[in-house]
């Protein structure tokens, strides 16, 4: 099932339930129509991507607000965020490497997990590991 059609479900099961969850409805329907949106667009990516990118864009933008509605929509659209890599797998990736090098490290670590690692998390394992 692809993420699209997890959100469609959801957004069903969502609006067929007796308590009508209003926010978890109104970011569903509001996801759907941008994803709809962006895929008839001027440059369509995959429907995998734009779900990615779009989560990722409400969860910044719900993290600003950071209300308890907004910490519920975060909760929500985590499941459809990129996986980064953990820190575990970093300081694995990092315990053979030159950690004088620094900077370069997010990069060889970038090209390593496929660009999916936060720098951040690459910068606090050469610390522990010094």
């Amino acid at each position: 099932m692809s993420k699209l059609e997890t959100i469609r479900k959801d957004l069903l099961v969502a609006r067929k339930s007796k308590d009508k969850d209003k926010v978890l409805i109104n970011l569903l329907t509001t996801l759907v129509g941008e994803i709809e949106l962006s895929l008839k667009g001027e440059n369509p990516k995959d429907v995998e991507t734009t779900v990615e990118e779009l989560a990722k864009k409400f969860t910044k933008n719900a993290k600003v607000v950071n209300g308890e509605d907004e910490k519920r929509e975060i909760t929500y659209l985590s499941q459809f965020l990129p996986q980064v890599a953990s820190m575990e797998a970093v300081k694995e990736f990092l315990k053979d490497k030159d950690l004088t090098l620094g900077g370069r490290l997010i990069g060889m670590a970038k090209q390593h997990f496929g660009g999916k690692v936060d720098p951040q998390t690459v910068n606090i394992a050469i610390n522990e590991l010094k």
